[in-house]
């Protein structure tokens, strides 16, 4: 028997084995930003480069700096071995289509261990602060092929 994975009552399971697939950095990268616009109902501009050239865009990619964490109402700093026990996740998003800047949304632990927004976003923060040279103005769709970025 076949599954639907385009069924309504299961479109998260698309998403459930995009993000399973851990085989390659590329892969695992590939599951996370997907995680992360799903919760975040993205645009692909705003986590993915596109073809359209820098100056025509009106949407900024998301970096580690657009991305915070808290337990109740206090920061977690990115670099902290605890940032997974969260309990929210804050995505500020700079400049979107709509022209709307600097719109933070808000999204919770979900107690699901692969669909959970606060823990993919930890997991995407902490996988790209482990590449050389990698700041928190780093974009969140970089992954490493081999040894390159």
């Amino acid at each position: 028997m076949t599954e639907n994975i385009f069924n309504k009552k299961r479109s998260p399971l698309l998403i459930r084995k995009l993000a399973g697939n851990k085989s390659t950095d590329n892969n695992l990268a590939a599951g996370q930003l997907g995680v992360v616009a799903f919760f975040f109902a993205m645009r692909s501009c705003e986590y993915l480069t596109t073809p359209t050239p820098k100056h025509k865009k009106r949407t900024k990619i998301l970096c580690i700096k657009n991305i915070r964490f808290f337990t109740k109402i206090k920061l977690i700093t990115r670099n902290s071995k605890n940032l997974h026990r969260a309990n929210t996740v804050t995505t500020t998003f700079e400049m979107k289509k709509s022209d709307e800047r600097n719109e933070s949304v808000t999204m919770h632990r979900t107690g699901d261990k692969i669909m959970c927004p606060v823990i993919t976003s930890a997991n995407t923060v902490q996988r790209i602060l482990t590449y050389p040279k990698t700041i928190i103005n780093s974009q969140i769709n970089l992954f490493t092929i081999g040894t390159k970025m």
